[in-house]
């Protein structure tokens, strides 16, 4: 799911960078992430120390991963359990998604395949974090023909479509 919406992501970014010069700026509330089920008898704080830990874009994704573990050890059980099976859940959720995207991109053309391989690379490496990840991605996407651009995006409309 997050290599999907970094797509859109960063398609949207191409898009604003042209649309800039007619829009006004608004300052939207800050946002957090939608609050897991394993979380909901969990106090506020610790609550917002999982958020804490799950939004920091400045660390690296196994570190993060790493902390999240950490956190749940330190609040025990039953919080312990359910975070562990909530984030085996997630990981079969992304390799179902990530087969359905690799069947995808494999009836796209060999460009965009390219492109799409250099893409998930940087998407799968833990050692960035999620804001030098997003950067890296945008400076790949722009590097990207307009024309490969728009295959990946439809492709990862279809992925989405599959995945709803």
């Amino acid at each position: 799911m997050r290599f999907v919406l970094l797509f859109l992501l960063f398609a949207s970014a191409v898009s604003t960078k042209k649309a800039k010069k007619h829009t006004t700026t608004t300052i939207s509330p800050p946002t957090t992430p939608n609050m897991p089920q394993f979380l909901s008898n969990a106090s506020d704080s610790t609550k917002k120390e999982y958020v804490d830990i799950q939004t920091n874009d400045n660390i690296p994704k196994a570190t993060k991963e790493k902390a999240l573990t950490a956190w749940a050890i330190r609040n025990g059980e039953p919080l312990l359990s359910a975070y562990k099976k909530y984030s085996a859940n997630e990981k079969v959720q992304k390799k179902e998604r990530d087969s359905r995207i690799e069947g995808i991109v494999l009836l796209l053309s060999e460009s965009a395949q390219k492109a799409d391989a250099s893409i998930r690379s940087i998407a799968n490496d833990d050692s960035l974090s999620p804001k030098q990840e997003s950067d890296k991605i945008a400076r790949q996407f722009r590097k990207v023909k307009p024309a490969v651009r728009k295959e990946l995006m439809a492709a990862m409309e279809s992925a989405n479509a599959q995945e709803a």
